[in-house]
């Protein structure tokens, strides 16, 4: 009776964890970015509506919702799975880079160069998920081209 009552209690404090864990409403990236003029793309499977401020990409199988940085927070909030995040500042200056860079010096794990394109692989223990790239967790991607800087969680899904 004891073994039942104990596997019940267990059962309940596991389910009130699960109920109680709130769903990640805030954009990740914008700590990265945080610039008026970025883009934010969102990748999910299930986006078959229409969403305010938005534009809809059909990808496949899934979707990249892409907005403007300051509808992102709302956008999230009616997207249910999100398979990762990015975010993308268009003519960015040397002081946008420089500030990008110093910031994810700390955690950047790996680093390279691929035609004109410089691509940094971080880990930032404070993002909840991560993929395993040369063998090492890293759940932050960034590319800095000529025009552009993009940042991608877990990695850039899209293009850069």
């Amino acid at each position: 009776m004891k073994y039942k009552f104990f596997a019940f209690f267990v059962f309940c404090v596991a389910i009130l964890c699960v109920v109680s864990v709130p769903k990640q409403s805030k954009v990740l990236l914008k700590k990265y970015l945080p610039y008026q003029n970025s883009t934010y793309c969102f990748y999910t499977q299930n986006a078959s509506f229409d969403i305010p401020n938005t534009t809809k990409i059909k990808n496949g199988m899934g979707n990249i919702i892409k907005c403007q940085l300051r509808f992102a927070d709302e956008t999230k909030q009616k997207l249910d799975v999100i398979f990762g995040e990015s975010i993308c500042l268009q003519n960015y200056d040397e002081n946008q880079k420089s500030l990008l860079v110093q910031n994810v010096s700390p955690i950047t794990k790996k680093i390279e160069s691929i035609e004109k394109i410089k691509i940094f692989y971080c880990y930032d223990s404070l993002l909840p998920r991560f993929v395993c790239v040369f063998g090492q967790k890293i759940n932050l991607q960034i590319a800095i081209s000529n025009n552009a800087i993009t940042v991608g969680y877990p990695l850039i899904l899209g293009d850069y």
